[in-house]
Order: C-alpha cells, then sequence, then structure tokens
C-alpha cells in the first residue's frame, strides 16, 4: 500500500507535467481497500485497481489523512506496534484534520487503466507470467 501510494502519486505528477503534486494516502489504502493488504505487505494490484476504480485521498503530513504511525517508532516500526494499530485500523470515509479544506469524498484522485495496463505489460515481459 506504500509502495502504490507513492508510485500513483509519482504518475499524477507525471501526468499532469507537474501541475499537480500530491502525496496520496497509504492509510487510506491500507484501511479501506479490501484485499489490498497491510504496511507489512499486500497485492500491489488490486491497490492499483482500487486508485482507479475508487480514488485515493491524500495523506502526507497534512493531508486528508495522514500516515498513522509515529516516526518515533523507529524504522522499522516494531511488529507489535502494527499489529496493535492494524486491529483499530478502520475505514472512514472522512478527513482526519477537522482543518483539512476538502471533504474526503471530494479529495479523491483517481488513476486510470491505461496506467494499470502498462503496469501489467510491463510484468509481463519483466516477470515472464
Amino acid at each position: 500500500a506504500v509502495a502504490v501510494a507513492s508510485v500513483a502519486s509519482d504518475r499524477i505528477c507525471i501526468a499532469t507535467n507537474g501541475t499537480v503534486q500530491v502525496i496520496l494516502s497509504s492509510d487510506d489504502i491500507i484501511s479501506c481497500c479490501i484485499g489490498c493488504g497491510t504496511c507489512i505487505g499486500g497485492d500491489a494490484l488490486k491497490a492499483m485497481i482500487y486508485w482507479v476504480n475508487e480514488g485515493i485521498v491524500t495523506g502526507g503530513r497534512d493531508g486528508c489523512q495522514p500516515y498513522p504511525y509515529d516516526i518515533k517508532c523507529g524504522i522499522p516500526c516494531p511488529l507489535m506496534d502494527f499489529v496493535k494499530n492494524a486491529k483499530m485500523q478502520r475505514c472512514h470515509h472522512k478527513c482526519q484534520n477537522i482543518y483539512y479544506r476538502n471533504d474526503y469524498f471530494n479529495d479523491k484522485h483517481y488513476g486510470n487503466f491505461f496506467i494499470i495496463s502498462f503496469i501489467i505489460s510491463f510484468f509481463i515481459i519483466f516477470y515472464h507470467i
């Protein structure tokens, strides 16, 4: 989920020639995309399809759904901290920051199927799937 949020953010920046620069929320993917996985691992293709179909809100430090794990936790964060937070993880269709300017659904950023087909083609060529 973290990698897909980063890839999607980069794809948006590239597709708009740098006019739209957002940090998308890995927390939105982790908590709302059923079957996409967790921050410990997951299905990147399902997360990309989620981006196309459902959209992903902003994250980062000041976005709609900021990354919920404290940097003080360490890198890598101890597994028990992830497990504890994963149990509390729920999909919330609202922005966490009450001062944020958009509501959840207006903050969504969507991919398109051209991006997904390109990525699938890359995997087929590179990994001979």
